[in-house]
């Protein structure tokens, strides 16, 4: 909780000085969302850190628990089999000499308060297939390494870089030399707009460790904390971080090593009668944030380390700023209960986005929500949000509760040629025709349903889709 409270307080400092134009999609009186309190009609989206907003705020992470209604958050990019996302550092030319938003873009990342936010539909689409992060703070290329570095200068928020597609299991790494000093936290995450969350979390005065966590639902039990040790310095030393995540266990690994393991059927809650474990769509997340700023929680300056220093330590001497440096980073999902609809939707369209359906019990897992095919989800200006991007059913595969669909019909399932992980949730229509259904019933409804310079290699345009090959390259 205080770690939560403390990146809170960051981001609202960090919404507060990005520039003036940040207005046209905030409240100037900051709007809080939580559980007794969604946005309103006039900011109807909930950002990861509890607030309100429009444009930017609907694109990435908007939460659809605390979202004024369930279409305020725009659908969701997917990352789905057999696309990757795969970014590696290269050196910058000699003859670069653009400026460091320009860097940033040729090697596939673009500022938040930009991204599928177009009235243009070819600039959204381009958007779509060549951007695979967005940044928001100092964020620039290494000219030597070509690492991505992010900054963290006197009395600022610090950074974050986020993954622009969401996935449902797969395997997340990143190679990176950490942030150091007192107060000073660098975070390797994958989490979901719901709150679902599997973290790394650096201490910039313990160099010699790192912490490793998850929340269900944004939930915290101060138990699910383990440290674990890494081999050598990770402020001086590439070390890396990964996460292997599927509907049954979570790996954590440093350096090709599990630290960590856990078992989904370990996170039973007698009680309430669920699996307190990650099961909706993550992205990955890297982030500088100063845990020790003197405006935080006193748990969470305690939880850092201590205050930042902001004249005394090491780097603010040497370069007037924190850093931590992202090598690389690759992320392969897997498959899932949706392949089905997946392969089916890969046959005839390019693009594939998620989308939150509000469950009537309000637990969100796995099967609350729709996947939509060739959907571009991208809003006009600052002041729309989710509810201005169409979502035809007919283009949707949803699961109902009771029966996986697409479009207007059930998901035939192809039991020699689909991937189905559990056969006991396959059932028949009274023709004979398999279908995916969780319920296990037979009751059905009818309701309808480089030089850093991007270059792709993919089976279908989530970027750009040539050929059988499918990794998305940025190197």
């Amino acid at each position: 909780m205080q770690r939560i409270l403390g990146l809170f307080c960051v981001l609202i400092c960090f919404f507060a000085t990005i520039n003036a134009q940040v207005d046209f999609y905030r409240p100037l009186v900051p709007i809080h969302c939580n559980s007794v309190q969604k946005c309103p009609e006039e900011w109807p989206c909930c950002s990861p850190y509890g607030e309100c907003g429009s444009g930017p705020v609907c694109m990435g992470g908007c939460n659809p628990r605390f979202s004024y209604n369930e279409t305020s958050c725009a659908p969701m990019p997917a990352l789905v089999p057999p696309n990757n996302i795969e970014y590696s550092s290269a050196p910058l030319s000699a003859l670069d000499g653009k400026e460091d938003a320009a860097q940033l873009e040729s090697r596939g990342l673009l500022h938040f308060n930009k991204y599928l936010i177009s009235d243009v539909q070819s600039d959204a689409r381009y958007m779509l297939e060549n951007i695979a992060f967005t940044y928001s703070g100092p964020t620039s290329i290494h000219p030597q390494t070509g690492d991505i570095v992010l900054s963290m200068p006197r009395g600022s928020s610090g950074c974050l870089l986020a993954a622009t597609r969401y996935f449902l299991y797969g395997r997340s790494s990143v190679r990176m030399r950490t942030g150091r000093s007192r107060g000073v936290i660098s975070s390797v995450v994958i989490m979901s707009a719901v709150g679902d969350e599997i973290d790394f979390e650096f201490l910039g005065s313990e160099l010699y460790q790192v912490q490793s966590t998850y929340y269900y639902r944004g939930e915290l039990i101060y138990n699910k904390m383990l440290e674990v040790p890494v081999s050598s310095d990770t402020n001086a030393n590439y070390h890396d971080y990964e996460i292997d995540w599927n509907e049954h266990r979570i790996h954590w690994l440093v350096d090709g090593r599990i630290v960590r393991t856990l078992y989904k059927e370990d996170t039973w809650d007698e009680e309430l009668g669920i699996y307190k474990y990650p099961q909706t769509p993550m992205r990955l997340e890297v982030a500088l944030w100063p845990g020790g700023l003197a405006s935080n929680h006193p748990g969470t300056i305690e939880w850092a380390g201590g205050l930042i220093d902001w004249d005394n330590s090491p780097d603010m001497i040497e370069s007037g700023k924190f850093t931590a440096h992202i090598k690389s980073m690759t992320v392969v999902p897997y498959t899932n209960r949706y392949i089905s609809a997946i392969n089916r939707c890969m046959r005839r369209e390019h693009n594939i986005a998620y989308d939150y359906i509000m469950p009537p019990d309000g637990i969100f897992d796995e099967a609350s929500f729709a996947i939509y095919c060739g959907l571009i989800p991208n809003i006009r200006k600052w002041s729309d949000s989710g509810f201005s991007i169409p979502r035809n059913p007919i283009q949707a595969a949803r699961w109902s509760g009771k029966v996986f669909m697409s479009g207007k019909a059930f998901t035939p399932v192809n039991t020699e040629t689909d991937f189905v992980q559990n056969i006991n949730d396959l059932a028949s229509l009274p023709n004979g025709t398999m279908i995916y259904n969780k319920t296990q019933e037979n009751t059905f409804s009818t309701e309808q349903k480089s030089s850093g310079a991007s270059t792709m290699a993919q089976n279908n345009p989530l970027r750009k889709i040539k050929g059988l090959a499918s990794t998305f390259w940025v190197s």
